[in-house]
């Protein structure tokens, strides 16, 4: 059985915001949430305009500092 293709267009607003939730409660990025809801691997920035469309915040991003070595002593 062939996966069915879904656009953003078809995907109502209830559907959208359990998208959104998705991505920002899981570890699974916006093209993997975006192939399991459409079968679609290009998401093409949808989740994000979505996400700004309803209000949401993005995903903290992760920041990994390096001890600073003080070359003078």
């Amino acid at each position: 059985m062939l996966e069915q293709r879904r656009t953003g267009s078809e995907i109502d607003e209830t559907e959208r915001h359990q998208i959104i939730q998705e991505y920002l409660s899981g570890n699974k990025s916006k093209a993997e949430i975006w192939y399991k809801y459409t079968g679609q691997t290009e998401e093409h920035g949808q989740i994000l305009r979505w996400m700004r469309m309803y209000g949401y915040s993005d995903k903290p991003k992760k920041i990994n500092f390096a001890p600073v070595m003080n070359k003078n002593k």
